[in-house]
């Protein structure tokens, strides 16, 4: 596995979009990105070429994304076709006050939300 680690490929991610929850009042998100990593470890330790992309997806100029775009394609050692993965994670998060889903990347608690371009809070 390999990839570009630069710091302007980190994305803001809530747990339970990335992994199982803690908590065990609150409900498991699946399929998650944790889900589709394992597929793709898997089909790499079965011997397939595995091209995996995660996109962040943006609402707007905000700097947190509202869901993440994965996909891998595969191909088996004889160059058959292998693992296929085209999925939409979305970035949310259980609240256990609220009992309800909340997303990230659209979330504001009424007021002003952050946006690329500036290191300031600016209203929406």
């Amino acid at each position: 596995m390999a990839g570009d680690a630069r710091e302007e490929n980190l994305a803001t991610c809530s747990r339970q979009a990335n992994a199982w929850t803690i908590d065990r009042r609150a409900p498991q998100m699946t399929p998650n990105m944790f889900t589709h990593e394992n597929k793709v470890k898997k089909a790499v330790m079965a011997g397939e070429v595995v091209r995996y992309t995660v996109t962040p997806l943006y609402e707007g100029p905000r700097t947190v994304p509202y869901a993440f775009k994965m996909q891998a394609t595969g191909w088996n050692p004889d160059g058959s076709p292998g693992t296929f993965i085209r999925d939409e994670v979305p970035n949310q998060f259980f609240g256990i006050r609220t009992r309800e889903w909340h997303n990230l990347g659209r979330v504001s608690n009424p007021g002003p939300v952050p946006v690329r371009g500036t290191d300031e809070w600016n209203p929406r």
